[in-house]
């Protein structure tokens, strides 16, 4: 479990950012505060308030990260070489738990059955999150399509294009939502190995998903909308248990990898 040094004076200088936040965007403070958070470097706002807590002590003394951590921050580090274009937050309404545009192009998470991605212009193709992954197509007698869009599983199984958006563009949309992307030819063959590992695995990306600030969106709304989460609960469970934040009780990991899922 990763502790980060962190003063009172520091905390209240992050709750005051949140506040303004609050008041500029018209976001809900529990949001504003974990955006907060993972802007300084934080999980979650209550990954700050465990560090305030522990690292107060005279004992305090930094743990070593797992590997599923290790790698999620290696790549978490790649995208932010990557992601060079801005993203703009817009106001996320009922069914809704972020909407960015990126380039010009909307995205949005939105909770129907499960969490998953749609491109605004694109109602109609959407993918869960746990699942969805981003792959550079190229075309084939099989799949006339090409270029970057978020898949399902696999190559295989391309819904939301991605078209239109830089690398830098894609690099945002992937960081904003916490989508594992394909990394471009020119990457190092440790980028590669990383890359392959994380799309191989079937936990790290929803992770990752859960560690972006489309992560921390959706757990917020789910203790904002309590009842509504519950109505969207189904069987299929592409994201590892997601309603698991409806219930305001259940303490936010420092790590979000620390979850005992069953």
């Amino acid at each position: 479990m990763e502790l980060i040094k962190t003063t009172r004076t520091y905390v209240e200088k992050m709750a005051a950012e949140a506040k303004a936040l609050r008041q500029s965007e018209g976001l809900r403070l529990m949001q504003c505060q974990d955006l907060v958070a993972v802007k300084h470097g934080y999980h979650h706002w209550n990954h700050v308030q465990i560090c305030l807590k522990a690292t107060s002590e005279p004992s305090f003394s930094p743990q070593a990260k797992d590997p599923h951590s290790l790698l999620l921050d290696t790549y978490f580090e790649f995208l932010d070489g990557l992601a060079t274009s801005p993203v703009q937050v817009n106001q996320a309404k009922q069914d809704v738990f972020w909407d960015v545009s990126v380039e010009g192009v909307r995205f949005k998470g939105t909770v129907s059955t499960d969490p998953f991605i749609s491109r605004k212009d694109e109602p109609y193709d959407a993918v869960p999150f746990g699942v969805a992954l981003i792959y550079d197509l190229e075309p084939s007698p099989d799949e006339p399509l090409s270029g970057y869009h978020i898949c399902k599983y696999d190559p295989t199984q391309p819904c939301v294009s991605l078209t239109g958006l830089s690398q830098g563009g894609i690099a945002a949309v992937a960081k904003s939502f916490g989508l594992i992307m394909q990394p471009p030819e020119s990457s190092s063959e440790k980028v590669v190995r990383d890359w392959f590992e994380l799309v191989n695995s079937s936990i790290l990306p929803a992770y990752a998903f859960f560690r972006s600030p489309a992560g921390i969106a959706l757990r917020s709304w789910c203790r904002a909308h309590p009842k509504l989460a519950k109505k969207h609960i189904s069987k299929t469970d592409y994201l590892l248990y997601w309603h698991r934040f409806i219930d305001t009780e259940w303490p936010a990991p420092e790590t979000i990898e620390s979850i005992d899922f069953p």
